[in-house]
């Protein structure tokens, strides 16, 4: 574009010095005030052209990024997947609103959450078995404590690509007190399995007590 810039104004000057050499100043004077605004109008072109190319530059450039893939070897085998991508976000919402109707000793809305078979798996408990006798023992465990607070420190949403099923994961920690007055705190990572119909089909967390023993 910059080659066909200079090319057009060359071709003005040339035309110009014709006429000066011809003794018509007038017609030099016209045609020095048209070159001038062709310039212009030249370098505001070639501008908006050349941002436009930058642009469109930068957008192939994020695409051929975000396209390219890695081979990685891992060191293990990997039993379910390696290959996960960001899935919807309201996955991740509803293990977040059931953290807080647990804390709120609401749990109404399991009945709506959960697909007729579940399989629930924490540190001191593992349990298969129908969400009707999932939710009985939801609420004889929550009416064990006195009070729930539960922070989050991270949500996501993920699919795997290669098994096509999402996951919501969670972050966060938790502090009970029991029904004599105890305190207890941890940290607590958990992952949700959510099937075909957007129920939660798995659960499996993971938790550190707070504070853990020194080493």
């Amino acid at each position: 574009m910059q080659y066909c810039n200079y090319s057009i104004i060359s071709l003005f000057c040339l035309q110009a010095t014709k006429v000066m050499n011809s003794g018509f100043p007038f017609l030099y004077l016209l045609l020095t005030q048209t070159q001038n605004n062709m310039k212009k109008i030249i370098v505001f072109v070639a501008s908006a052209i050349t941002i436009s190319c930058n642009n469109g530059t930068a957008t192939n450039e994020q695409k051929d990024s975000s396209a390219k893939t890695t081979n990685v070897s891992y060191a293990y085998p990997i039993d379910y997947s390696a290959n996960f991508e960001i899935a919807d976000p309201k996955l991740a919402q509803k293990v977040t609103e059931l953290w807080k109707d647990f804390d709120n000793n609401n749990l109404d809305n399991l009945n709506n959450i959960f697909a007729d078979s579940v399989v629930m798996i924490s540190p001191d408990m593992v349990f298969s078995g129908t969400r009707d006798s999932l939710v009985e023992m939801s609420h004889r465990y929550r009416d064990s404590y006195r009070a729930v607070t539960s922070k989050v420190d991270a949500v996501m949403s993920v699919r795997s690509k290669d098994k096509n099923e999402d996951w919501a994961l969670i972050w966060g920690s938790e502090i009970t007190t029991s029904k004599d007055g105890k305190v207890d705190s941890a940290h607590i990572h958990e992952i949700w399995n959510f099937n075909k119909d957007g129920k939660v089909a798995f659960m499996s967390q993971y938790r550190q007590d707070y504070p853990g023993k020194k080493m």
